[in-house]
C-alpha cells in the first residue's frame, strides 16, 4: 500500500506520507520477525527440557 502510495505521490506531503507508512509498515515486520525468533526459541527450550525428562506415562 505505501510503495503504491509513493508511486503515486504527487506533492513533497504525499510522499512523505507514503514513505512514513512504509517504514511503520517495515517496522512492524521488523518487530514481528524478532517476536517469532523469541517465540521459536523459546518454545525448543521447553521441549528440549521435556526431552530431558524422559519418557513420562500418564496415570489414567
Amino acid at each position: 500500500m505505501g510503495r503504491q502510495t509513493y508511486a503515486r505521490a504527487e506533492s513533497v506531503k504525499a510522499a512523505r506520507d507514503a514513505a512514513t507508512t512504509m517504514l511503520v509498515g517495515d517496522v512492524l515486520d521488523i518487530t514481528a520477525a524478532v517476536l517469532a525468533v523469541l517465540f521459536v526459541r523459546r518454545l525448543t527450550a521447553m521441549q528440549h527440557a521435556r526431552a530431558e525428562q524422559g519418557h513420562v506415562v500418564a496415570a489414567v
